[in-house]
């Protein structure tokens, strides 16, 4: 895999919208969920959605999944 620049940006807008989810988790509760029982998984959320952006924006998850295909399917 290599470096490309489409897929950093990408990723880099995910985990901006990943931090903001973190950031405001109360509004994003108060408003789209159950309210405050729901403010750890919102936060939860949030951080998973960060770590997913950060692993995107290196194609990280692009190797994972060609490595797990490959170790299924290996005549690819």
């Amino acid at each position: 895999m290599e470096f490309e620049i489409g897929t950093f940006f990408m990723g880099m807008m995910i985990v901006v919208g990943g931090v903001l989810m973190v950031r405001y988790y109360k509004e994003i509760s108060d408003n789209f969920v159950n309210g405050i029982s729901s403010y750890d998984k919102v936060r939860l959320w949030g951080l998973g959605v960060t770590i997913f952006g950060l692993l995107f924006a290196f194609n990280i998850v692009q190797w994972l999944l060609v490595t797990l295909i490959k170790m299924f399917i290996p005549n690819i």
